[in-house]
């Protein structure tokens, strides 16, 4: 399910901007910065694209492992959202 516009999250105003890693830039794979997000489509959790943090999503579906080099959907790559802070 793709979104569209803007969401508000924790007070935050962010843009959506696509799906899955082409959304992010990147030719092949993701690209992570501070300055995107991702969005889990199951529990609305949004998550900062900071290359240097890990995070996990409220329900474990969306995850980031920055030492592994990992980073994911257990619902697919076209699953997750991207969104930049407005």
């Amino acid at each position: 399910m793709q979104m569209s516009g803007v969401i508000e999250y924790k007070g935050n105003k962010y843009k959506y901007l696509g799906n899955g890693c082409k959304a992010t830039g990147a030719d092949v794979g993701w690209r992570m910065a501070s300055t995107i997000y991702f969005r889990c489509i199951s529990c609305g959790y949004l998550m900062n694209g900071d290359p240097h943090v890990d995070d996990c999503c409220t329900c474990g579906k969306l995850s980031k492992d920055t030492g592994a080099g990992r980073f994911g959907s257990r619902l697919g790559d076209n699953a997750i959202e991207l969104y930049q802070k407005v």
